[in-house]
């Protein structure tokens, strides 16, 4: 072989040599410099952990809570019944008889505001509107002309139409208990925390009814429980069943219609028989109705 080739091939072998050896320079300096990086990383983030896990599931106490939830409020039951009272009236006839008003499951909207006196303990106080309808039911219907000494017409047909079928509104404002069981002996800890609660409040019925004088109000018991999922330190979802319980008794309206615009007034009476003979009066009250109803609810509640 020529010098020539000697010399590339000597410079060949160099090259091949010295390349790992620069390699491993350039990847020292590199690893120097990324550990260096890499304890500042690692402190910002053992910073940033400690921040992001500070919090952990837990009920403490000590907090202003807020809630607003979205529910129903069952009132499919009796809410007034009396027995031949006039439901229709027209210039020539007075329709009556036993009438028996029902209402209907109810969109009922609830805000709460509290305050959690530890981990197992909380008051709130609570407001609730209900919109809904009800419905009329009619049997053993009569008639008679409006003439002096008339005679009743026995089992008549009662219209489509004759049924008052108009809407329900109710209010109800008070205050609750809450009692979460698993904490009292617990930590409090925990993504589910299931909860009792009992209260006290008054419930407004406002009907829009050609029976009744307008709204009337009325104790109010309730007791159930629910569940909260604690989402973060702030938020948890709030899910609620009550049963409440009340008496309701609607004041009579003095007049059931005013016609001709008002110069004609026909009162609110009853025609029951008494010892075989028709009366005419007055209603001057209605029984009073004991309402026991569910409401359940599922919403957002916030911790402050």
């Amino acid at each position: 072989m020529s010098f020539k080739i000697y010399a590339a091939l000597l410079l060949l072998g160099l090259v091949i040599v010295a390349a790992p050896c620069l390699a491993q320079d350039q990847e020292t300096a590199s690893t120097f410099k990324l550990l260096r990086d890499s304890k500042l990383a690692e402190a910002e983030l053992d910073l940033e952990t400690e921040e992001g896990f500070s919090w952990e599931r837990a009920i403490k106490g000590r907090d202003l809570e807020f809630s607003f939830a979205l529910g129903f409020l069952d009132l499919n039951t009796t809410l007034m019944a009396h027995d031949q009272i006039v439901y229709k009236y027209t210039p020539e006839y007075t329709y009556w008889g036993d009438v028996v008003l029902t209402g209907q499951s109810a969109f009922a909207p609830v805000v709460r505001m509290g305050y959690s006196i530890n981990k197992w303990l909380s008051l709130e106080g609570n407001a609730s509107l209900s919109f809904s309808e009800y419905t009329s039911q009619i049997t053993d219907a009569k008639s008679r002309k409006n003439e002096p000494l008339s005679p009743v017409n026995e089992d008549i047909e009662v219209g489509e139409f004759d049924p008052e079928h108009r809407s329900l509104i109710t209010f109800l404002g008070g205050g609750n208990l809450l009692l979460y069981p698993l904490n009292i002996m617990g930590e409090g800890k925990g993504l589910l925390q299931p909860f009792l609660t009992t209260g006290f409040g008054r419930l407004w019925y406002d009907i829009n009814s050609d029976y009744s004088a307008g709204m009337v109000s009325t104790n109010n018991f309730n007791f159930g429980g629910g569940l909260r999922l604690l989402g973060d330190e702030r938020i948890s979802l709030r899910i609620e069943l009550l049963y409440h319980k009340n008496t309701v008794e609607f004041e009579p309206a003095k007049y059931y219609l005013e016609l001709d615009q008002g110069t004609t007034l026909i009162l609110l009476e009853e025609h029951p028989e008494v010892n075989g003979v028709r009366v005419d009066q007055v209603v001057d009250s209605f029984q009073p109705q004991d309402i026991n109803s569910l409401n359940w609810s599922i919403g957002f509640q916030g911790t402050f």
